[in-house]
């Protein structure tokens, strides 16, 4: 399949290609995620001050996951193949600075890491072929939801869309009382 690097709109999420929708799709029963979660700067390492410069630009990764199964948080920068560019550089060094004081990971995921099992597959598919419906969906929840448009809307059964964001950013699970 090729993947556009054209928007696509899935579950309420504006995804910068189709790749990315692909990635979430693989995810999305085993991981909770954000996508482009947060926005990192270059800083200077005397002083901690962000720099900014017409050369230096701010970096967002495509999507912060944490894992269901064992509560490990990654950044996730997806791209089609391993290829170094020099924007790679910039985006690998923002992250390793900023992440320093941190347990989360940086990662690369290339196309050939994202393998869809069949009915995945199929959703995609369908998911592709209809996306005019998905863009309306996301334009009107927008326009009632501001600033959720990270966030999926069909979250992990029986969560709050609070208890969904407290475990992605804090690792901390919803507590039920049996």
């Amino acid at each position: 399949m090729n993947y556009s690097s054209i928007p696509h709109y899935y579950n309420g999420i504006r995804f910068d290609s189709q790749l990315e929708l692909k990635f979430a799709l693989l995810i999305e029963h085993n991981f909770v995620y954000a996508a482009h979660p947060k926005e990192f700067f270059q800083k200077d390492l005397e002083t901690g001050k962000i720099i900014l410069t017409p050369e230096i630009h701010s970096y967002k990764p495509d999507f912060y996951i944490r894992s269901l199964k064992d509560n490990i948080a990654s950044y996730i920068e997806i791209k089609p193949s391993p290829r170094f560019e020099k924007s790679k550089e910039l985006r690998l060094s923002i992250m390793t600075e900023n992440l320093a004081q941190s347990d989360t990971d940086f990662k690369w995921i290339f196309e050939d890491q994202i393998v869809l099992p069949n009915d995945q597959y199929e959703k995609l598919k369908m998911l592709i072929a209809n996306q005019s419906l998905e863009r309306k969906f996301y334009n009107l929840a927008n326009k009632f939801y501001r600033n959720l448009y990270k966030y999926p809307f069909n979250l992990i059964k029986g969560w709050s869309f609070q208890e969904y964001k407290s475990f992605l950013h804090e690792g901390t699970y919803p507590f039920r009382e049996e």
